[in-house]
């Protein structure tokens, strides 16, 4: 058994392609040749592109076991959308991230409910013919939207995916001190 350059997987030599004195499984070949013409390392990864993108081959879940926010030993995984790709993490950013998700799934409706309610109900029967329970009502939504836009930045703070495409997988809001430890992508 040999294993594959891109996707270390054990496989039969019979199954494997030859390029020059490494090898590739039948299902890295298309990856591999794009690598080849793009003059990128085989199995390398994952790389910055810019200042701020992490580049991630898909497939691989074998990033370095620290955490992609502040470098601390990672103990937990995110799961990033979309891929099989888990993001190594310290506790306190796995914990900062289930936090956020869970508030947003509770506050989300509160909010939606507060704006029919003042839209559809309170406005146009004049229920409240006072002008300070009016305010009250106007800030309490104001000031739940904001939370939800607070939230919503505390999520993106956490790694997520910006888009990916056929090999990779680009995510935003790595750490500066792990992108500035990577190779620069070829395309940068």
């Amino acid at each position: 058994m040999t294993e594959c350059i891109e996707c270390q997987k054990e496989c039969a030599e019979s199954e494997l392609i030859h390029y020059g004195d490494v090898r590739v499984c039948f299902d890295c070949k298309e990856t591999v040749v794009d690598k080849l013409k793009l003059g990128v390392p085989l199995g390398a990864g994952p790389w910055r592109l810019g200042r701020s993108t992490l580049v991630i081959p898909k497939g691989r879940n074998d990033l370095p076991r620290i955490c992609l926010k502040c470098g601390a030993v990672a103990t937990e995984e995110l799961p990033l959308p979309g891929s099989t790709i888990k993001a190594p993490v310290c506790r306190l950013h796995f914990e900062r991230a289930r936090k956020t998700a869970w508030i947003r799934q509770l506050l989300a409706p509160l909010v939606v409910m507060i704006c029919v309610v003042g839209v559809l109900v309170i406005s146009p029967l004049r229920m409240v013919d006072s002008l300070l329970l009016q305010s009250a009502l106007a800030f309490a939504g104001v000031a739940f939207v904001s939370v939800l836009f607070i939230l919503d930045y505390a999520a993106k703070t956490v790694i997520r995916v910006i888009r990916t495409d056929e090999h990779n997988l680009y995510a935003a809001n790595a750490g500066k001190d792990y992108l500035r430890s990577l190779e620069r992508y070829p395309e940068d």
